[in-house]
């Protein structure tokens, strides 16, 4: 039980800094965007990157969970890396076709997205980093499958150091403004598919078992149904209020309102996503040993006690976390109702 909770506690540190690496690092870059944009203009971001964020979970269709299950199904490595060559052909298969089409789409997406068609080049940008980052999540997932959490650390601070460097020198250095953003999110996200390729290259056959694949399908699409009600959950509110304002103005600078308050909210996601990060896995690893329930039982306890109380610190202490935005006194200080919900 001791050794159990060890492990797991160190996994856990380990796909933290990773995960810590990225979300700090976002945490920094609103610091940088929020003030610098403004409401309005962030707002436009934060929408395009919620067509992103949402092109995402319907093209992973939830194989991070079903291939979780198939890959510990069996000990054999055979076996498991028919499953990880099943997941990284259907990221190719299905990432390319959909996103040619979105980029034609463009036009009436930036609509639905921004309220405004004018955005549609920014909608491209994102679109076209989406099939790099798809399959870049899968071998970042893969990684941590195989138990090479030091692998997935070096990926995860490759891709962080790749999306700042590129994207404040776009931004500040450029004078690009939010396209010089998701210009360096679509030069790391290829750069980071390359490494992530190199690093998890022994992972993947030649052969794709269609059988498999649709049996992973056929799994896996529970977990992209909660995947979208997610989105829904953190991303839909921000085109929402933008096609509800009384202006197109208003509804952008409620959007970054709202988008920069969902980001401040991440602390508390940081922790709880090196957790699950380390769970996942670790888990379906022990579920045989006669001890697992009583195992699962005791972490569930700390889970609910620790991450409890950073969320409601977080949600009481809103305002002033928030005024480290609202320096200039643009408004974003006025998303503290809200935060609490978020956390």
């Amino acid at each position: 039980m001791l050794t159990s909770i060890k492990r797991l506690s160190k996994d856990s540190l380990i796909y933290g800094v990773g995960g810590a690496l990225a979300r700090s690092v976002s945490i920094l870059l609103l610091l940088i965007y929020a003030p610098l944009f403004g409401p309005q203009t962030y707002g436009v971001l934060n929408n395009v990157n919620a067509v992103g964020a949402l092109l995402l979970a319907l093209l992973v269709f939830g194989l991070d969970g079903s291939t979780t299950i198939y890959y510990f199904d069996s000990d054999d490595p055979l076996k498991q890396r028919e499953v990880t060559t099943a997941w990284f052909y259907f990221s190719l298969i299905i990432a390319l076709p959909v996103c040619a089409l979105m980029l034609l789409l463009a036009a009436p997406i930036a609509a639905l997205a921004t309220r405004s068609a004018d955005y549609a080049g920014l909608i491209q940008l994102s679109v076209a980093a989406a099939p790099f980052a798809v399959i870049t999540f899968a071998f970042t997932n893969i990684l941590r499958l195989r138990f090479k959490p030091f692998a997935y650390v070096a990926l995860t601070l490759f891709t962080t150091l790749v999306n700042v460097a590129v994207g404040l020198y776009l931004v500040l250095g450029a004078g690009l403004g939010i396209s010089g953003a998701i210009i360096g999110s679509l030069i790391s996200a290829a750069a980071s598919a390359a490494l992530g390729w190199w690093l998890t290259r022994d992972s993947y056959g030649t052969t794709l078992n269609w059988q498999l694949l649709g049996k992973m399908l056929r799994t896996g699409w529970p977990f992209a149904v909660a995947s979208v009600a997610l989105w829904i959950n953190n991303y839909f509110n921000g085109p929402l209020l933008a096609q509800l304002a009384p202006t197109e103005a208003i509804g952008q600078s409620w959007a970054g309102i709202y988008g920069a308050t969902l980001r401040i909210s991440v602390i508390v996601a940081l922790a709880v996503s090196a957790f699950q990060l380390a769970w996942s896995p670790y888990s379906l690893s022990i579920a045989n040993q006669p001890d697992s329930r009583r195992t699962y039982g005791k972490i569930l306890t700390y889970y609910t006690v620790l991450f409890g109380g950073l969320a409601l610190a977080l949600g009481l202490f809103g305002r002033e976390a928030l005024t480290l935005l609202d320096r200039k006194g643009q408004g974003y200080v006025q998303g503290y109702n809200i935060l609490g919900l978020f956390c």
